[in-house]
């Protein structure tokens, strides 16, 4: 027997959704627009659970800012949760750039001085994260090039696919299975089963991450602080 030759399948967000429900306990057949409606809320809300566990190789993407003489503070793009990696380029040459912890910014008694900047803080406000370099950038040509962690498309309605990959489905339905169990009934809520349906949705999350790393090997190295 001849297998399918196909890898093109994508489920829609109904179509994952009605997946956990199922999982959950609930009869497919009595879902509404309510049920769908707060489906696609649970599933934004793990979405934003998922951005604090770690880097999604799918979800980075790299970024270039060409500095402006003077200029010390770059606000990111719209969506970026948090920078992974940045380097300096200067005439076609790229030197890293060190990230600093508040502390160690704050520290820094003179922020104006211009050079080349080699190290840079985010401070991560509640909308778009801000890039604070030093040194201040010397002329304005160098570009600050940067691999960011990127947010999860908003899903909005059923219609739509996910913005997760094939390899995550079944994180994503297990993890959402949970949280709809959640809100079955309280009579109809069996401990037994919530017990299940995390264990799965642990192992399916754990599994998923796993696999979703960066092959290169590790390099550890002492981090640059400024000392006055």
């Amino acid at each position: 027997m001849a297998t399918s030759g196909a890898v093109t399948l994508e489920y829609t967000v109904s179509e994952l959704i009605e997946e956990a429900f199922e999982r959950a306990g609930y009869d497919v057949q009595t879902l509404n627009a309510h049920h769908m409606r707060t489906a696609r809320r649970s599933m934004n809300l793990m979405f934003s659970d998922w951005a604090n566990s770690g880097v999604r190789q799918w979800s980075i993407d790299n970024q270039t800012q060409t500095v402006t003489q003077g200029d010390s503070d770059y606000t990111l793009p719209a969506g970026t949760i948090d920078v992974i990696s940045a380097v300096l380029t200067r005439d076609s040459v790229s030197t890293p750039m060190h990230r600093m912890a508040l502390e160690e910014y704050h520290r820094i008694p003179d922020k104006t001085t211009q050079g080349r900047p080699d190290r840079f803080w985010i401070d991560r406000q509640r909308s778009q994260p801000v890039m604070h370099v030093w040194q201040v950038p010397e002329n304005g040509t160098d570009t600050i090039d940067y691999w960011r962690m990127v947010r999860l498309d908003d899903v909005t309605k059923g219609t739509e696919t996910a913005d997760i990959p094939y390899r995550w489905w079944d994180a994503m339905c297990s993890g959402l299975a949970v949280r709809l169990w959640g809100k079955l009934p309280l009579d109809q809520r069996s401990p037994k089963d919530f017990q299940i349906l995390d264990a799965q949705a642990r192992e399916a999350f754990d599994h998923a991450k796993a696999e979703d790393m960066d092959r290169g090997p590790s390099t550890i190295a002492p981090a640059a602080t400024y000392c006055p």
